[in-house]
């Protein structure tokens, strides 16, 4: 993760320190490396900070334990797959450096060269000549960048990138190519010449892109070309990657301004590709912009926080005060909020709530007191998830409950789930005056229907046939009023049933 630095005070030359940290960095092929390489660089980077960016360490990650076990969780949330990977415009920007990323344009290559034969039928004899000449160089770059910077399939990927531009002159994939070779092969390094290249490439696919893309470009775009993030303009992509890349040849030539510019330009084409905003600050950083470094740099973070590890480790950035106080003001902001939402919910949330664990999960988060922990724990207050809770109504003297699961966050739940259970309240006495009215009402009736039959033959005189009209009212009002009684009881004694 640890971006490559030029030591202008070292009287090493560029080429020369470039070529030591491409020779020092390994090539990487599974996700677990990455974090263990960032792990490695960023602990080298700690023990020779100064005390202030140790605080920033501090405030950014907590212990280095903590912050990586947030950046492993985060490939693991994004469920990271080199193998789907088609550039560097990526949800994994943030944990490349300049050689990392090499893991994806290997990945790039192999995508590329799955066959699309199919596509090429259409196009000239001379075109389908220059297709062949281009899968031959990607098949040997691939290797080459698998084996290192000393690899001879660098010379073998360059001939037939070679035969390709014999044939178009133009063609941004070739030019590409041929300035990558300049970059990242020893033997045939030259930083100028790479910076060229990349130039010509970031031209003719702006042309592209422009012109919508020519039939013959567009057969010419391998299935796998298309970054995730911007598959529905490969032109345009892939001028955006050529502009840092010539950005990162000026860098190493140490033309400051160039280098901040082309960043610039491919950060403003692609406003997704953070990658190149990161670049941009890194070298306005460089050139002693402060100001405008840290202008650019909070956008990326406010985008992807581990932009803010990335800067940490980066020799241009994290030496500068203006962005060690900008790291602060991401902790001392993202604490603040953190905490904010987090007692919102503290104030309403009940023991027995739904949501208590993700309301845990959080307090777990924030107690970590770090721009990294902070951040997670509002992912997980403000996440919309499903969780279940109840709504209630009445019906005579029963209380219906319903079950609901929309996407809220938890505060939002937290609010319905109270509201439910408010409600539930506030039905039980209405439903217990129901049932006692109801009880007072059909008991009367019910005893007086009863007293009626008793008191006609309690009146009754067989030989005559004739009612005692006293008696017969008598019993019908006694018994009303002992089924009034008996309804009370058992309307006082009945509780309301809740059902769903």
């Amino acid at each position: 993760m640890a971006t490559f630095h030029y030591n202008r005070f070292s009287g090493e030359s560029a080429n020369s320190q470039w070529s030591r940290y491409l020779q020092t960095q390994s090539y990487i092929s599974e996700i677990g490396e990455i974090v263990s390489q960032n792990r490695k660089d960023l602990q080298a980077t700690l023990n020779a900070a100064s005390a202030e960016q140790k605080q920033a360490f501090q405030q950014v990650c907590g212990t280095l334990n903590d912050g990586f076990r947030e950046v492993s969780q985060h490939l693991q949330d994004i469920n990271c797959n080199i193998s789907e990977l088609r550039g560097e415009i990526s949800d994994m920007a943030a944990m490349l450096d300049w050689k990392l990323s090499l893991m994806i344009e290997e990945q790039r290559l192999t995508n590329q060269l799955l066959g699309h034969v199919v596509r090429l039928l259409r196009i000239p004899d001379s075109q389908k000549q220059r297709a062949y000449h281009i899968e031959q160089g990607l098949k040997y770059l691939k290797n080459a960048i698998r084996e290192g910077i000393n690899s001879t399939f660098y010379a073998d990927a360059l001939e037939g990138f070679r035969e390709a531009e014999r044939i178009e002159r133009k063609d941004y994939i070739t030019l590409n190519r041929i300035g990558q070779i300049h970059l990242y092969s020893r033997q045939h390094m030259d930083i100028p010449l790479a910076e060229e290249y990349f130039l010509k490439s970031a031209r003719e696919a702006f042309a592209e892109e422009n012109a919508g893309g020519t039939p013959t470009a567009t057969h010419l775009v391998p299935k796998g070309d298309q970054p995730l993030i911007y598959s529905d303009s490969p032109f345009k992509a892939a001028t955006a990657e050529a502009y840092v890349y010539a950005a990162r040849a000026c860098y190493l030539q140490q033309k400051l301004p160039q280098a901040a510019t082309h960043a610039g330009n491919a950060y403003r084409l692609v406003p997704e590709f953070l990658e190149a905003g990161f670049e941009q600050a890194k070298y306005l950083a460089a050139n002693g912009q402060d100001d405008e470094a840290v202008a650019v740099l909070r956008a990326v973070i406010g985008k992807d926080r581990y932009f803010a590890v990335k800067t940490l480790t980066d020799a241009d950035l994290a030496g500068r005060k203006p962005v060690l106080e900008l790291l602060g003001d991401f902790h001392a902001k993202a604490i603040s909020q953190a905490t904010r939402e987090f007692r919102g919910c503290a104030d309403i949330i009940t023991n027995g709530s739904e949501g208590r664990p993700v309301f845990m999960e959080a307090e777990h988060h924030l107690s970590q007191n770090s721009f990294l922990s902070a951040m997670k724990a509002l992912d997980v207050l403000t996440t919309r998830r499903q969780l279940p809770y109840k709504q209630y109504r009445l019906d005579s003297g029963v209380i219906y409950g319903k079950t609901l699961t929309p996407s809220q966050t938890l505060m939002e739940f937290i609010r319905a789930e109270n509201q439910g259970a408010n409600q539930l309240e506030e039905l039980i006495p209405k439903a217990k005056s129901e049932i006692l009215r109801n009880s007072l009402m059909g008991f009367p009736f019910g005893g007086a229907a009863i007293g009626f039959v008793i008191g006609f033959f309690r009146g009754c005189s067989p030989s005559q046939f004739s009612v005692d009209g006293g008696t017969w009212l008598a019993t019908i009002l006694f018994c009303a009023v002992l089924g009034a009684a008996i309804g009370g009881f058992v309307g006082y004694v009945t509780e309301p049933s809740v059902q769903g």
